[in-house]
């Protein structure tokens, strides 16, 4: 008797910039498009993440096991621990769908990327023949997404940037284009991009879209911070390597990661960024739905799931 083919996961790997994308990508896809964040312990996970509930699976078809299990650990560095996504599901439609937000810590630990890239390959179901041993135990559909801050340069250059680094790990890459934001692979049903910028002039980063957000119905209390972190001895830009050096260069965005902080500090103290952004008020799902920004990234993720 012929075994029945298990119902493929449908995934959408996304690798961010940093932590607080992946914070607020996860609350934007909480507030706007009925994702839950997903809990289950390892074992339970479907295969291939997990063990699809069998306790005692001693094979290797698992992908978050064996990432953990042949992560080779720096003996030096007690904290050192194998990159993994937050995860997100949303039970609607023909199947779940699952989001992975990975933060990859900034655009330059390529290597990284390229691990992650080809992880995802080798799990997706369009690498798999017909006739393939572990077809029914490697069942994914999976759809990629870059997302970086667009800062100051153009969205054409950071297009160029994605195609030269990354087209010998995706060689279809090549044809991604600012008009043809999506394309096909032999591994994955859909490879794009998205680019955090501010609301009208595609410029900018994340904290230049949701610091309005935040200020809307606060702004006598943005303006006292604005005012405090301006004032002469205030806002003190230090280098993060190196001696304990004041930085000239203080930028406006890091005047916005400043505000974010501050006024979030008062209202939650303790927390950095990420967590500001994961836990404030201040955000909400009127004022995300207010923000066409913010709608685009929804229907972008959409996208990219209509193609699983």
């Amino acid at each position: 008797m012929t075994k029945k083919k298990t119902k493929p996961i449908k995934a959408i790997i996304i690798l961010c910039e940093g932590k607080t994308d992946v914070a607020f990508l996860r609350r934007l896809l909480l507030e706007v498009d009925d994702y839950r964040d997903y809990k289950e312990i390892v074992r339970n996970m479907p295969k291939p993440l997990g063990l699809g509930g069998e306790k005692n699976d001693k094979s290797k078809g698992s992908y978050f096991i064996n990432k953990l299990r042949t992560y080779q650990y720096d003996s030096s560095k007690l904290r050192d621990m194998p990159i993994l996504p937050l995860i997100l599901r949303r039970i609607k439609g023909v199947s779940d769908t699952y989001v992975f937000l990975y933060d990859m810590n900034g655009m330059d630990r390529v290597d990284n990327y390229k691990e992650i890239i080809s992880d995802f390959q080798n799990l997706s179901r369009k690498s798999l023949s017909e006739d393939d041993f572990a077809f029914s135990h490697l069942t994914m559909d999976i759809a990629l997404a870059f997302v970086y801050d667009i800062d100051d340069t153009s969205s054409s250059e950071r297009v160029e940037y994605i195609k030269e680094t990354f087209s010998d790990t995706i060689e279809e890459i090549k044809y991604l284009e600012e008009e043809k934001p999506i394309i096909d692979s032999k591994h994955f049903k859909g490879v794009s991009y998205y680019f955090l910028c501010d609301e009208q002039k595609n410029k900018g980063n994340l904290e230049r879209l949701i610091l309005p957000l935040m200020k809307k119905g606060k702004e006598p209390l943005f303006e006292k911070a604005e005012e405090f972190l301006n004032c002469e001895g205030g806002f003190i830009r230090y280098k993060k390597t190196g001696p304990s050096l004041k930085d000239v260069s203080k930028t406006a965005s890091d005047l916005n990661k400043s505000l974010i902080g501050s006024v979030g500090q008062i209202e939650i103290s303790g927390l950095n960024n990420a967590d500001i952004i994961k836990h404030t008020r201040l955000l909400d799902v009127d004022k995300f739905k207010s923000s066409k920004r913010c709608i685009a990234i929804v229907e972008f993720i959409k996208l990219l799931r209509d193609k699983l």
